[in-house]
């Protein structure tokens, strides 16, 4: 389970750590929302258990193939000098 640590108060937080939480937070959100829309993961086609398994596996695969592509995309633009 994922967790995040909580704030008592927002007068005694930097903003720092506001920032790392709430971006943290916007990050899942933005993954979960790209998985399920992208790849229409919440679409069931077929009445039958095995097909939408497949399809679901499928869909889990390829969602793989583009994180890889997206992670190795945003490295070859990072340079070190």
């Amino acid at each position: 389970m994922f967790s995040f640590p909580t704030f008592p108060s927002l007068t005694n937080t930097r903003a720092d750590d506001l920032f790392e939480y709430y971006d943290k937070r916007g990050v899942v959100k933005n993954n979960t929302q790209e998985t399920e829309l992208g790849f229409y993961l919440d679409k069931n086609n077929s009445h039958d258990y095995l097909a939408n398994t497949f399809r679901m596996l499928f869909s889990a695969l390829v969602y793989n193939i583009v994180q890889v592509v997206k992670q190795s995309v945003s490295s070859l633009g990072k340079r070190d000098f």
